[in-house]
């Protein structure tokens, strides 16, 4: 017993010291650039980069920023009369933004988007005799260009000084709701 005694002793003052930085104001100062990147978990899987330029560091209570989304998406998907749906997007999405710091460690920002996504997919259209089931018909694989555009929310928190925990849910006219999760950093 004496012999896992001084081990498990060190292993929960491990467990138990949790360093902490020194917070300075997050992203607000103007002139900082903010990158981030986040795993697309709905809907689909994918990966976007954002990137922000702050321009203006005392807008009321906020900081006023540019910058642009790039998004790449994949989701497989049913609806009624299509079978085997498999669309890809990639989006380049020039967006502004305008962030309030709710404390040194917490910022949430709200902004909107507009730019072109480039779609890929293809699907096979479902057929019926209406004397028994739905059979295979037609496959077809198609892409197009479409205008996106919309809001974001999102928010970070900053666990060291330029390092944050983030996440944005973006509702676009076209496509719909994208959430994701990732990290961004402070240059």
């Amino acid at each position: 017993m004496k012999r896992l005694l001084i081990p498990l002793t060190c292993l929960l003052a491990v467990l138990c010291f949790q360093p902490r930085a020194n917070a300075v104001e997050p992203s607000t100062s103007r002139g900082t650039f903010v990158g981030g990147t986040h795993l697309t978990l709905w809907p689909g899987i994918g990966l976007d980069m954002t990137g922000d330029y702050v321009l203006v560091d005392d807008c009321w209570i906020g900081h006023f920023a540019v910058g642009a989304y790039l998004g790449a998406n994949y989701n497989k998907i049913e609806y009624n009369n299509y079978e085997n749906m498999q669309e890809s997007h990639l989006s380049i999405l020039p967006r502004v933004t305008y962030g309030i710091n709710f404390t040194d460690l917490f910022e949430a920002h709200t902004g909107l988007f507009l730019g072109p996504t480039f779609r890929d997919y293809s699907y096979v259209v479902r057929t019926s005799d209406n004397l028994g089931p739905a059979t295979t018909g037609i496959s077809n694989h198609e892409n197009d260009t479409q205008a996106s555009f919309g809001i974001l929310l999102g928010g970070r928190y900053w666990f060291l000084d330029n390092l944050a925990l983030a996440g944005e849910f973006l509702y676009d006219v076209t496509y719909g709701i994208t959430a994701g999760v990732g990290i961004a950093f402070e240059f």
